[in-house]
């Protein structure tokens, strides 16, 4: 058996269950309690283009993350006498951290077959991973589209090909909508310090000069930005702009009395 077919599903589902382990424990960030506390919320209300949190609007995080999460509640919920209620919140992290080490892997078996296994579980087992997996938060979603824009960033480097290239603009565009626009800061600087230093800016051009990527980024991001006050590009940068506004609002009201 070759090592791209021992990283299959089966393999997969070995990741989800030692993803699974210890996800049992109460809640241990003010973020977990924050996400899953919205997203029971937005199933109990409804209003699946907002989210609140106790009443009030919560707008500091896009809308990727509760959507799934509150598909894992959904479905999971009937099984809640045999799965904790806390492992239910926290699945979908449970499978980004699973895909996150297996694309690693899989990538890594294009280039150095022998190695493919070891980094797979290396990503699995280590601190940073083996806590951001089990928590009830966006973080192990980003990193998942990270990797995978990365990943494939390199094979447009290597190859050249239509395929990858494409793919780049769905996980800019998933980035977006599970965290914002640092989802495009992070990896746009990484990209332009990278093309400074070789100086590839025909490539860059290559890359960014197709109409095809950011069609399809407007086309996902479309739906949810036009939602009324759904904030799905801006995030935190919008409710600290507003906050900037109210603050100056109040400053200017309080001196002119």
């Amino acid at each position: 058996m070759t090592t791209r077919l021992a990283l299959d599903w089966r393999f997969f589902l070995l990741l989800v269950l030692l993803g699974s382990l210890g996800t049992q424990v109460s809640l241990f960030d003010l973020d977990e309690g924050a996400f899953l506390e919205a997203t029971r919320e937005l199933l109990n209300g409804g209003h699946w283009a907002a989210t609140t949190l106790d009443g009030e609007p919560r707008y500091d995080k896009p809308i990727l993350t509760y959507w799934l999460q509150a598909a894992s509640l959904t479905l999971l919920s009937p099984l809640s006498a045999w799965l904790p209620i806390e492992l239910i919140g926290r699945f979908p992290s449970i499978i980004a951290g699973a895909l996150w080490a297996l694309v690693l892997g899989r990538y890594v078996c294009e280039q150095h077959p022998k190695h493919a296994v070891f980094v797979t579980l290396a990503v699995t087992t280590s601190l940073g991973v083996l806590v951001i997996a089990r928590a009830a938060t966006a973080d192990a979603l980003l990193n998942l589209w990270f990797t995978l824009l990365f990943v494939d960033i390199s094979r447009c480097l290597q190859a050249g090909t239509e395929g990858p290239r494409l793919r780049v603009y769905v996980w800019l565009a998933l980035g977006v909508l599970t965290k914002g626009p640092v989802a495009i800061l992070i990896p746009g600087g990484a990209v332009l310090l990278w093309t400074a230093l070789s100086g590839q800016w025909r490539w860059l051009g290559w890359a960014l000069g197709y109409p095809k990527g950011w069609l399809l980024i407007a086309a996902l991001l479309a739906p949810k930005a036009s939602t009324f006050g759904g904030n799905l590009f801006f995030g935190t940068t919008s409710s600290v702009l507003l906050g900037i506004y109210m603050d100056m609002a109040a400053t200017h009201c309080i001196t002119s009395w």
